[in-house]
């Protein structure tokens, strides 16, 4: 016969236990949605590319690579002119030179950075002028 409290033990126990597989589960699927994205990509693509060596921007046919090593690591490799190998990373976007070094990129934020302006910063006064009066 179980006590009461053995009992409550056993209920918070298979609780968390069916809590932790269902994270399992979630944790999986998340893991594999980046896979069947990347997976679904075309293996040739024109991409827009940035060289650091040239420091030119140029539309190029690349090649989707795949290393998968415990992480799933995707890129689209091209050559530039100058012959060095330039990436387009799909998985790890924040570390792409394109996004970073473009002057392509960096003329598109200016153009759409006044329309993303707050009320509190000296620009949107500029532009539309002081209406606290």
């Amino acid at each position: 016969m179980q006590t009461v409290y053995e009992k409550r033990i056993l209920q918070e126990l298979v609780k968390r236990t069916i809590s932790e597989k269902q994270n399992d589960r979630k944790r999986s699927e998340s893991q594999d949605r980046p896979m069947k994205r990347v997976d679904a990509e075309r293996d040739e693509l024109i991409h827009a590319f940035y060289c650091s060596y040239c420091r030119k921007d140029f539309l190029s046919k690349s090649q989707k690579r795949i290393v998968r090593d415990g992480m799933l690591r995707a890129w689209y490799q091209a050559r530039c002119e100058c012959g060095k190998d330039v990436l387009r990373r799909q998985t790890e976007k924040p570390d792409d030179e394109y996004y970073n070094l473009s002057e392509e990129v960096r003329i598109q934020r200016q153009a759409a950075i006044d329309d993303t302006l707050a009320p509190f910063q000296n620009r949107f006064r500029l532009l539309y002028g002081d209406n606290s009066t």
